[in-house]
């Protein structure tokens, strides 16, 4: 006869095996998932490098075009030489207009008139269609970093210049696609923590220790959009630093990580039209006076 207790105590170390078991089974399974996922990954990737390999190949032997096709491209578009000619023919019909109107009228009549528009004297069809290069340039035109925002610019710039998360990430070899997605996370979360604290320090100390950074992501997403904008402006800048700044807003994307911050990192660019259309005054790119409005000012006359 087998005592009670020792009875109890067996399947109790029965049981436990059974669970340590179902255990291992269930992170044996995760393990051939991932195996599986990168297998996939891997196979995709490959094809799509052959792809474009048998692509290039066929450009350069002539058997294929690397023109666009006809259906990407524009029905009708100016090149910059016939924009600025269309351009400077409309300044110097306003100007010509202009002065006619001020030896007949005046100076407070040639201004009544450019108000209401009845001096009205280059085509509508040029100036809509100058009005609508201006509007789509307009687009793609960042905005000019205010010097609060510069504060903020010289901050992400510090930190991504003292970051090694590159080498971290990428120069190091890992076993699993877990254990460098973990890295990726603390990484990331490290440099919105040195963000915080050096925005304000208080704050910063309680996110080290919350880690729930989505309470202050429109700041987050601020800091990093003033690094993006200043680089298209300065193309010549931000040599090493904007890569790494890069990498670290490429890798905040990936859903697992995107997931855990519970925000989106990327913003878009502030631009000249956001901030026009922001203010409800978006159509002022087409006016007529646009062209002279924004026409460079030389000290030389």
């Amino acid at each position: 006869m087998v005592p009670a207790e020792e009875e109890n105590v067996s399947m109790e170390t029965e049981s436990d095996g059974l669970l340590d078991g179902s255990r291992g089974s269930e992170r044996k399974r995760k393990i051939l998932q991932e195996d599986m996922m990168e297998t996939e990954e891997d196979r995709i990737y490959e094809q799509a490098a052959r792809e474009i390999a048998e692509k290039v190949q066929r450009q350069q032997e002539g058997l294929e075009s690397a023109m666009i096709s006809e259906s990407h491209k524009d029905e009708e578009f100016r090149t910059m030489e016939e924009m600025q000619e269309l351009i400077e023919g409309q300044v110097d019909t306003l100007s010509k207009s202009r002065s006619s109107g001020y030896r007949e009228k005046g100076l407070m009549g040639s201004l009544s008139s450019m108000v209401s528009g009845s001096q009205q004297s280059v085509p509508s069809e040029v100036t809509e269609e100058i009005g609508n290069w201006y509007t789509n340039r307009a687009k793609y035109i960042p905005v000019r970093l205010t010097l609060k925002e510069r504060k903020s610019f010289r901050l992400i710039q510090a930190i991504m210049k003292s970051s090694d998360y590159t080498d971290l990430v990428d120069g190091t070899a890992f076993k699993s696609s877990q254990k460098r997605l973990q890295r990726q996370m603390q990484c990331i979360t490290a440099a919105l923590a040195s963000i915080a604290v050096s925005l304000k320090y208080d704050i910063g100390s309680q996110l080290t220790e919350t880690k729930e950074f989505y309470e202050y992501s429109k700041a987050f997403q601020n800091v990093f959009e003033f690094g993006r904008r200043y680089k298209i402006m300065n193309p010549e800048k931000l040599r090493g630093t904007y890569g790494k700044m890069i990498f670290l807003l490429q890798d905040a994307m990936i859903p697992q990580i995107r997931e855990h911050l519970e925000f989106n990192l990327v913003s878009p660019i502030k631009t000249v039209y956001s901030v026009l259309e922001s203010a409800g005054v978006e159509e002022a790119l087409k006016s007529e006076w646009i062209s002279t409005a924004t026409m460079e000012i030389v000290g030389d006359g």
